[in-house]
């Protein structure tokens, strides 16, 4: 299941190249790692739990946490990376995904935790976490 919803994260991430979002990080989204020397600023993300919830037995939703985390070469500049949080907020807040391959259906995609602007390093950063809720399409 985590690997259907990563894919689905990151399908509709790419859905949309006007995004501003998309835009404002060349399209560059990770996962879970960024590579050597990448180009800034970028996005990475990955999982941070994944939850199965069983009714009579049966798995029927399955809640995942992902963590997305901002990288920005400007390590005084804490607006870039703010920009970039608010952009986010924008395409991912009560998103739908879809996840293709999967007999599971999105039912929420809920903001939750964010932390930053911060700098790290000669970085700065921003985290954001989203709850999503994945129900499965057939029982049994």
């Amino acid at each position: 299941m985590i690997t259907s919803i990563l894919k689905a994260v990151k399908v509709f991430f790419d859905a949309d190249a006007a995004a501003a979002v998309y835009t404002a990080v060349n399209g560059r989204l990770y996962c879970p790692l960024a590579p050597e020397n990448p180009t800034f600023p970028y996005l990475v993300f990955f999982p941070v739990s994944s939850v199965p919830q069983y009714m009579f037995g049966l798995r029927t939703i399955e809640l995942v946490r992902i963590q997305f985390t901002i990288v920005s070469d400007k390590p005084n500049d804490a607006a870039q990376c703010a920009t970039i949080l608010d952009n986010l907020h924008t395409r991912f807040d009560n998103a739908v995904l879809v996840y293709g391959d999967s007999d599971y259906t999105n039912v929420w995609v809920e903001r939750k935790e964010s932390h930053g602007p911060m700098p790290f390093d000669d970085r700065m950063i921003a985290t954001q976490d989203y709850l999503i809720m994945a129900q499965k399409v057939a029982l049994g």
